[in-house]
């Protein structure tokens, strides 16, 4: 029994050893860029957590280089510039930039874009609340905890389709967990501890946490739709926008928007979603609250299908928007600012 169980032990090990071994050796290196632990909770629990402060590294496949507040970017002075027209983006990993250099993130083109156009007179500069994962109550958390601290002149939101579920969470090793809540028992917590280090070992297990990864992601709306010739370009049918929509994303930014235009802010809302109830909704934010609305997706018409936008316009290793994308639609959103 105990000699069958030895060998039992031996040959998962050495098999595990041998699959740790292929991985290496077979899997392209860009497969495991979707994934770092780059992240700390935060004191606020509606904001969940940021990104580490003062960080410089590798991270989502470019260079990463967080300021002392946790976002990505330079520090910040909290006392603006008489000189400076100052613009918060809120959002997740879309306005974040996910997957390019910093330069080519959708905040840092828009204010080159606008520097550029009005002669720097005034300055313009924008400042990236984005953190990848967060969800519209999240955004709501740093606009209203945070970013309002900076007396922004502007307030851009960039809103994707899957701004509705529930907030990661954040291991003590700076693994971001999707759609569980911490462990509340000691063994539960040492398990999450082991897997983190074995994650930041191990290519294996990173390979397995990305492939279950990726099958939850083929829920979201928009990869719902690969198949939908022309979603964005045609208009939609009039309809209710589902409650949990309206309660996980409507209501946050509703109260994002308001607050902010009490405080004579005016507020631009960019969408990235496909699905028709998407698009009702930040329709009935734009007619409710009278902000602009700038549908992403419509810039795109020579994309087809969902199928074609992720071939002609993302990273090509991940489906988020790549540099030139992203540059096109902070061209837009100049448009709009102006």
């Amino acid at each position: 029994m105990v000699t069958g169980l030895c060998v039992s032990f031996i040959t998962l090990l050495l098999l595990g050893l041998i699959l740790e071994i292929g991985v290496r050796l077979f899997v392209p290196g860009e497969l495991f860029w979707p994934l770092a632990n780059v992240y700390v909770d935060d004191e606020d629990s509606e904001i969940g957590y940021r990104m580490q402060p003062s960080y410089s590294g590798r991270a989502f496949g470019a260079n990463l280089e967080t300021n002392r507040y946790g976002f990505r970017g330079p520090d910040w002075s909290v006392e603006k510039e008489e000189d400076v027209y100052r613009i918060a983006m809120i959002g997740d990993s879309h306005a974040f930039g996910y997957g390019v250099p910093y330069e080519d993130s959708i905040g840092e083109v828009l204010a080159g874009v606008l520097n550029e156009r009005t002669g720097q007179q005034p300055r313009v500069e924008v400042l990236n609340f984005a953190v990848s994962g967060y969800n519209a109550a999240q955004e709501l958390a740093v606009y209203r905890e945070v970013a309002t601290g900076f007396d922004p002149d502007m307030v851009v939101v960039l809103m994707c389709s899957n701004d509705h579920e529930p907030a990661f969470w954040v291991a003590e090793d700076g693994w971001q967990h999707e759609r569980r809540q911490p462990p509340t028992t000691w063994t539960g917590r040492q398990m999450v501890r082991f897997k983190g280090r074995v994650l930041a070992k191990s290519r294996l297990f990173l390979y397995t946490k990305i492939l279950r990864f990726r099958a939850g992601v083929g829920g979201d709306e928009i990869a719902q739709a690969e198949s939908s010739k022309e979603l964005w370009l045609q208009p939609y049918a009039p309809g209710p926008v589902p409650e949990e929509l309206m309660r996980g994303v409507y209501e946050p930014l509703r109260e994002l928007i308001t607050h902010s235009k009490a405080q004579d802010t005016p507020v631009l809302l960019a969408t990235f979603a496909a699905h028709e109830d998407w698009r009702r909704l930040a329709s009935a934010l734009g007619t409710d609250l009278e902000v602009p609305v700038l549908e992403l997706l419509t810039l795109f018409p020579e994309a087809k299908s969902w199928a074609e936008f992720v071939e002609q316009f993302s990273l090509g290793w991940d489906s988020h928007m790549s540099a030139e994308a992203l540059r096109r639609c902070a061209t837009a959103l100049a448009d709009f600012v102006r």
